[in-house]
């Protein structure tokens, strides 16, 4: 089901998964929901050393779980990339903003990145140096 509008309902249920996330030990180096014009779907990036280290399979069986324990989470796993650091969106996304370890609340809409078109973005963390970051995130 395409889900052409990005609503506060999933904007704060994904940033209670990614704090749940933090939270389990998992590794987020970057988080951000994305929007795909051709598809006109919005699709939640996850980007963790782990999916590097181990493959998505292992990610996803990591996320699901977490995600189920949010009741209030109105998005499922197939509306989540876990992807690796290097992933050409998230390497593209970095490279025009950087964050702390926290959940920030940063809005992309019609933005020209590398000559990239993002057509709207929300983006919660990006971080250059993923493992390290994730892990200060935690203490």
């Amino acid at each position: 089901m395409a889900r052409t509008a990005l609503v506060n309902l999933d904007i704060e249920g994904a940033r209670k998964l990614i704090e749940a996330l933090d939270k389990a030990g998992f590794p987020v180096g970057s988080a951000f929901w994305f929007y795909n014009p051709d598809s006109e779907e919005w699709r939640l990036f996850i980007s963790s050393p782990e999916v590097d280290k181990k493959g998505p399979l292992r990610a996803y069986k990591t996320i699901q779980p977490v995600l189920k324990q949010l009741p209030e989470v109105t998005f499922g796993i197939d509306n989540i990339a876990a992807v690796g650091t290097k992933a050409p969106l998230v390497s593209l996304m970095r490279s025009a903003i950087k964050t702390g370890p926290g959940t920030s609340g940063i809005r992309l809409t019609r933005n020209v990145i590398n000559g990239t078109l993002i057509e709207d973005a929300y983006v919660y963390r990006l971080q250059q140096d993923q493992g390290r970051a994730s892990r200060s995130s935690r203490q």
